[in-house]
């Protein structure tokens, strides 16, 4: 599956299709390890009021 979207990838404006995904993982990988700020600092206040 992943050779047959090399070559659409190739023509799109996506540098390297391993570049994209790599920087889909970071992303992915910093919301999750901000989720516990995000919840203690929005989601708790909202459950003590």
């Amino acid at each position: 599956m992943l050779q047959m979207c090399l070559p659409c990838c190739q023509h799109s404006n996506f540098p390297n299709p391993s570049e994209f995904i790599g920087v889909v993982i970071t992303f992915v990988e910093t919301v999750v390890s901000m989720f516990p700020v995000i919840l203690n600092s929005f989601v708790l206040p909202a459950i003590m009021l």
